[in-house]
């Protein structure tokens, strides 16, 4: 299958920025200090990015749920039960836990 000459620049710039990978070299301590800045549901996303991303997430020990990532209760409640259900065993430091009325 033939590429479109800009199909094939953006191949080449993805490459290239994969060979940058610095975030992914951190330890996990480090990252376990910078992924609770993200949206819970981004952090569960981190795990497409790489074997290393895979599991990451459940041994995350800052956990930071807010209903306002999510179009309902319902949406968020399915969410917050499924995350904590395949999360691990590691030990949690925080938990935080925002809501509000939601329709």
């Amino acid at each position: 299958m033939l590429m479109r000459p800009e199909q094939m620049a953006a191949k080449n710039k993805c490459v290239e920025l994969g060979d940058l990978d610095r975030l992914s070299n951190l330890p996990d301590e480090i990252l376990h200090r910078i992924i609770p800045f993200m949206k819970v549901r981004h952090t569960v996303q981190t795990c497409i990015l790489s074997k290393r991303w895979k599991n990451l997430w459940r041994q995350l020990p800052y956990l930071n749920f807010n209903h306002v990532d999510f179009r309902n209760s319902c949406q968020f409640d399915r969410f917050v039960d499924s995350f904590l259900k395949h999360r691990g065993t590691s030990g949690i430091k925080t938990f935080h836990l925002l809501l509000f009325s939601l329709p």
